[in-house]
């Protein structure tokens, strides 16, 4: 079951540091959130290209770390397991979803029209099972409009469901990077057309604006418009009779996620959220650089006392993340890893967006 009156869906990646965010979310933030879980593939052996677990063994792995952050309802989406099998011939979501739900979460398999058919075998079966619904995730391509909902209405006769068990999630992923008023149409069109949208079980539109590369950002702070927010509050004003929840990808680029780091040189980055921006801070200390010029965790400190210093600061009583930001600044606190800073970064976004989403739509 969905939390009561659903406001956000941020979608992260089922990684450490986004566990650690969720783990840290202080309890009035978790409010009406609901994660997508995007579950990522088994990690590569750099030198053989291979999985450096089997498929169980991941498994294993990703259902102790997703239990120990989040017990409560959370949609699961499996693009990189697809058409993969554990040893005993099972999909790898319904073992993930079978295991998490005796764990004590509430997993809700997440699939769209374009997935193969075994997998959406496996999230009918689930459903059938738990009845706990599904969410069904579309990307633009594969929104009703582009066909008259024909491939939805297929898909949802196929796994036998209805759409009062079905949470929506329209996903402009990168594409929301266009002006704000333009995401704003192409979401309000969609929805103006959409056949019975009371219908639904929830509706939620998302995508992201966040750069796909830090490496051209000056060293300081720089602000970086949220188009997705923006734009949401558009279409959130003008359709005001329908319930509509937030999704975004909190302060990470899809598109930059699957491209794995190799760099010689890594500055510290901060990212922090902030009203309809994004405020990124940089360090002109290296992090990490040949011939031991990298400074490791101080590279962190000057960026911290930068946005610790600016009118951007939302105090230290804010969230986990404030207080760590004020505590390397002052010099009481490691300024950590790249790990700690993404985790750092997401708490105070999801409890920034849920602040917003409370202080404006306080009914939903």
């Amino acid at each position: 079951m969905l939390p009561a009156g659903l406001r956000y869906v941020p979608i992260l990646r089922a990684r450490r540091a986004e566990g650690r965010a969720l783990q840290a979310l202080p309890r009035q933030a978790r409010s009406g959130l609901c994660p997508l879980l995007v579950i990522p593939g088994a990690a590569e052996d750099r030198r053989t290209k291979e999985p450096r677990k089997t498929v169980d063994e991941h498994l294993r792995g990703l259902v102790a770390s997703i239990a120990a952050c989040w017990t409560d309802s959370a949609f699961l989406d499996m693009p990189a397991l697809e058409h993969e099998r554990t040893a005993a011939g099972a999909h790898p979501l319904q073992c993930l979803v079978g295991e998490l739900v005796e764990a004590g979460v509430k997993p809700i398999p997440a699939t769209s029209p374009n997935r193969s058919a075994g997998y959406n075998v496996a999230v009918a079966a689930l459903h059938h099972r738990y009845g706990m619904g599904i969410c069904l995730r579309l990307a633009q391509d594969e929104w009703p409009s582009n066909d008259g909902g024909e491939s939805v209405t297929d898909l949802l006769t196929t796994l036998g469901i209805s759409r009062a068990d079905v949470d929506l999630v329209l996903d402009l992923g990168t594409r929301a990077g266009d002006r704000a008023a333009s995401v704003a149409v192409a979401f309000g069109a969609e929805l103006s057309d959409l056949p019975s949208a009371r219908s639904w079980r929830s509706i939620t539109v998302a995508g992201t604006s966040f750069p796909s590369s830090l490496a051209d950002l000056p060293v300081n702070l720089t602000c970086v418009e949220r188009t997705e927010w923006i734009s949401y509050l558009e279409v959130a004003a003008e359709l005001r009779g329908l319930p509509l929840a937030f999704g975004d990808y909190a302060i990470a680029n899809p598109e930059a996620d699957a491209r794995p780091w190799h760099g010689r040189y890594q500055s510290a980055f901060l990212r922090y959220t902030t009203g309809s921006q994004w405020v990124i801070g940089r360090s002109a200390a290296f992090y990490s650089a040949p011939d031991r010029q990298g400074v490791g965790a101080e590279s962190m400190r000057e960026v911290a006392d930068l946005l610790h210093s600016s009118a951007y600061f939302a105090g230290p009583w804010h969230c986990p993340a404030d207080a760590w930001i004020a505590a390397v600044a002052d010099g009481d606190d490691k300024g950590g890893t790249p790990e700690i800073w993404r985790s750092h970064g997401t708490v105070h976004h999801l409890a920034t967006v849920g602040e917003q989403l409370n202080d404006r739509f306080p009914r939903l």
